[in-house]
């Protein structure tokens, strides 16, 4: 019985931290800007592209005939993978710098859910990453203020 009271006292206290930290922290607004997001969307064109020319170069001196095509959309797929975890940093550091603030301070949780998304990407690879933040996305934002780290 004791336990319980101390577990529910505990438990307004973290409620209230959480509510407060929601509703007057400080933003960050990341230094970020669309020219950045295009910069890095072309980059990964051209990279992919690059790759694609010299695979399609390598097997015709094989004399293997495969389709341009079929070759710059593995290569395209892979260069995602590889920068997935990237391309999503950037994406959640655009929504930091764009989101209105009214937007941005619905999350009732502590860490806001951008927050937790850059740590979660941070500590983990893309995938792991993304499952966590769906996952928190999905069922833990619901008006209830907690705290609730990666």
């Amino acid at each position: 019985m004791k336990q319980a009271v101390e577990n529910q006292i505990l438990n307004e206290e973290e409620m209230a931290q959480a509510r407060e930290y929601c509703l007057h922290h400080s933003l960050n607004r990341p230094d970020t800007s669309l020219i950045t997001g295009l910069k890095w969307l072309i980059g990964l064109e051209l990279l992919t592209i690059t790759f694609a020319l010299m695979a399609h170069y390598l097997l015709c001196r094989f004399e293997l005939s495969v389709s341009f095509y079929l070759i710059y959309s593995l290569t395209s797929f892979l260069v995602f993978l590889i920068s997935l975890k990237k391309v999503c940093i950037i994406a959640i550091e655009m929504y930091q710098h764009y989101a209105s603030e009214a937007i941005r301070r619905r999350c009732s949780l502590m860490p806001s859910c951008s927050e937790y998304a850059l740590i979660t990407l941070t500590k983990n690879n893309a995938f792991k990453g993304l499952y966590k933040i769906i996952i928190r996305l999905a069922n833990k934002c619901n008006g209830i203020y907690k705290i609730d780290y990666p």
